[in-house]
């Protein structure tokens, strides 16, 4: 599946508790001093404590268990960066490209 997010975008984080969150919402979360945002899969028990079950919308894997003190809260798109091939092709550029020509331009 497509990304819902691109880099770039503006996300909104509204406070919520696990039981406010339905599945296919997007949420915030933080783990290992990252902040995530990805859609629910579905919720789940661990040792009787509820926990979503998450992935990111490219990718393969489910995430591990998210539980009440790392989610954020749900998360929704204010502003949306504008995505052309062009632009597609300058960040591809700036930021794939020219690093490894500028390093071996220095050395």
């Amino acid at each position: 599946m497509l990304p819902a997010l691109w880099p770039g975008d503006v996300v909104e984080v509204r406070t919520a508790t696990i039981p406010e969150v339905n599945v296919n919402d997007i949420v915030a979360f933080s783990r290992d001093e990252r902040i995530f945002v990805h859609r629910v899969l579905r919720q789940d028990l661990v040792a009787g404590v509820p926990v979503l079950i998450t992935r990111g919308d490219a990718l393969a894997y489910d995430d591990p268990a998210v539980n009440c003190a790392e989610l954020l809260g749900l998360a929704r798109v204010t502003e949306r960066v504008p995505r052309t091939v062009l632009s597609w092709i300058r960040k591809a550029v700036q930021f794939r490209l020219l690093p490894p020509v500028l390093e071996r331009l220095r050395s």
